[in-house]
């Protein structure tokens, strides 16, 4: 579908419509592939192609503000809503319940329907947020009517709330991968929803903290079980 001029939706971000700008070009790069596709188009294609990448070039400029540049935003997340409540409440000072108060209250407006979390709140239901929103509201000492959906969501994917059960579940998401699973199984710890015993850290995989120290140029040939920017 052609893009029409100054009709683009006004949930098109800068970058999306570069993106439109991306393909365009290279639809009609001169190279072998896209000119074979290029060439076996009809006219009235080409002229769309041609008028959509006119029409996308001129609204991505049209996009920038006064100073000449773009700005952009990042999209609601109870991930980082989460983990922001839990670092609040861990500093323990009553000038932050506010804000932690407002933290709950958007993760409990942004439950999904099912009683998880997803990475938006129009994302699908992940157990990574789902386990960090869950734990935000236990580090709190928050107790809600969402606890019992969260535990429902959580019991249907990961077969228990039990420790090994939890981590089992994080693992096959992550697979070798611990950036995500060591700091999420930890943060469900801190925040004592998975017991308070001191044998429940034994479900968290190890990660070689100390590696830290080493050249980020030798880093690369370590194969470590992160990834890279971690």
């Amino acid at each position: 579908m052609m893009v029409a001029k100054n009709q683009c939706p006004s949930e098109f971000l800068p970058h999306s419509l570069a993106f439109g700008v991306y393909l365009c070009e290279r639809i009609t790069q001169n190279n072998a592939p896209n000119m074979m596709i290029y060439t076996a188009m009809t006219d009235n294609i080409k002229t769309d192609i041609t008028e959509s990448l006119d029409n996308c070039v001129s609204t991505l400029l049209a996009e920038r503000n006064a100073m000449g540049v773009w700005e952009g935003q990042l999209s609601s997340s109870a991930l980082s809503t989460s983990t922001s409540v839990m670092a609040l409440s861990a500093v323990g000072d009553e000038s932050f319940a506010g804000v932690i108060e407002s933290g709950l209250g958007w993760l409990g407006r942004n439950i999904n329907e099912d009683g998880g979390w997803g990475d938006t709140p129009d994302s699908p239901s992940n157990i990574a947020t789902t386990l960090m929103a869950w734990s935000a509201f236990g580090f709190a000492g928050v107790s809600t009517h969402l606890d019992k959906r969260a535990k429902s969501w959580l019991i249907d994917k990961a077969g228990s709330l039990e420790p090994a059960s939890i981590a089992a579940a994080l693992v096959e998401r992550y697979g070798g991968d611990r950036t995500f699973s060591v700091p999420i199984l930890s943060a469900c710890i801190l925040s004592g929803r998975l017991g308070d015993s001191g044998d429940v850290w034994q479900n968290v995989p190890e990660l070689p903290f100390e590696l830290a120290l080493v050249s980020h140029r030798l880093l690369k040939s370590l194969a470590l079980p992160v990834v890279s920017y971690a």
